[in-house]
């Protein structure tokens, strides 16, 4: 995250497990999306949380306000790695938006929802791949979309389809359907 100065990205998104606080929060329902509190970064988290919904690879978003800064304040070092009990995710996220400073970027936590024990819904037990589908939804439709150029420089537009969106849509959106509830145990009646 330290050379997002160096290089001036657009954009850094990255994945890890950070803290363990949003498997408390969340458990393995969701993974933890932290970004800057930013009018800007606002689209982002809606544009991630919808790429979630679509993907089933769901995000929700703990606070990254100002004020936990405080928690990494250290009377030895320029700053501490561990904010205290409290706010853990929170905490972490100001961590990264240390390093990062002013460039847009999303930290997604994963450790919830990395692993299952068991299977669910479209997630067999085991390692589940997140972030996947979910970044290759955000990025085909939020990152590319903004820009309004595919990577030939040529001007798309998702409203009307056309060889350039074509070529930019390259990633087809994963079809994601939810199971039907089980039916519930009613015996037949007889007429």
């Amino acid at each position: 995250l330290s050379y997002t100065d160096r290089y001036e990205p657009e954009l850094v998104v990255d994945l890890a497990t950070l803290s363990g606080s949003c498997i408390v929060a969340f458990g393995q329902a969701a993974a933890g999306v932290l970004t800057s509190e930013t009018d800007a970064a606002a689209e982002r988290l809606y544009a991630i949380q919808r790429a979630g919904e679509w993907t089933g690879e769901r995000v929700h978003h703990p606070p990254v306000y100002d004020v936990y800064k405080e928690h990494l304040e250290s009377g030895i070092a320029d700053l501490k790695n561990v904010g205290g009990k409290t706010v853990g995710a929170s905490t972490a996220g100001k961590f990264l938006e240390h390093f990062v400073g002013d460039v847009p970027w999303l930290h997604l936590d994963i450790a919830g929802p990395a692993f299952r024990t068991t299977s669910h819904a479209h997630h067999p037990a085991g390692g589940t791949g997140l972030g996947v589908r979910l970044l290759a939804d955000y990025l085909s439709t939020h990152v590319a979309t903004r820009s309004g150029t595919d990577s030939h420089g040529q001007i798309v537009s998702l409203d009307t389809p056309s060889n350039q969106t074509d070529r930019l849509m390259r990633i087809q959106r994963p079809t994601f359907q939810r199971p039907e509830p089980p039916a519930p145990n009613v015996a037949p009646t007889r007429v």
